[in-house]
């Protein structure tokens, strides 16, 4: 199993309600960190529907040794040959990023991204990035927006 998918398959175990004591999340800006379980600690940001107030967008972000891993947790059901692709928002012709499905399994497709120090860089940068997937090929996107609002800030403190 390659770097990437053991954290992407850390990320989405931890993303699961947990048993047992968890420590109190902690605010970064827009995202949370979260300690459960005596596992590592991880940031996490997420957006709903606002109709139904299901799952539109789930980002976890984990240090590693090169830097960090991007996990996003979409609904079952994404069309996965669209990609899941998200761009700072600065400047405005920022490049595309594409992530990696990994799998759909409990009612979510998993994609991920190895960000290293230079893209680490950018996001501290940026206050803001776009994220977009299709949930059928005929469809317009899903563009969100996501605020990067303690972004780096909260990624630095989730080795504590």
């Amino acid at each position: 199993m390659n770097l990437l998918a053991k954290w992407v398959f850390r990320a989405a175990v931890l993303a699961l309600p947990s048993i047992g004591m968890a420590q109190e999340p902690e605010k970064f800006g827009d995202w949370v960190k979260v300690c459960e379980g005596g596992q590592p600690c991880r940031l996490v940001h997420q957006q709903t529907m606002r109709d139904s107030g299901d799952l539109a967008l789930r980002l976890i972000a984990m240090r590693t040794d090169q830097g960090a891993v991007l996990a996003a947790q979409l609904p079952m059901g994404v069309h996965l040959p669209s990609g899941a692709v998200f761009r700072l928002r600065l400047p405005e012709n920022a490049p595309q990023e594409q992530m990696v499905w990994q799998r759909c399994l409990n009612k979510v497709c998993e994609a991920a991204i190895q960000l290293g120090p230079d893209e680490l860089a950018k996001f501290a940068e940026n206050d803001a990035m776009l994220f977009a997937y299709r949930m059928d090929p005929s469809d317009e996107p899903r563009v969100m927006q996501v605020s990067l609002s303690g972004f780096n800030e909260g990624l630095a403190q989730t080795g504590e």
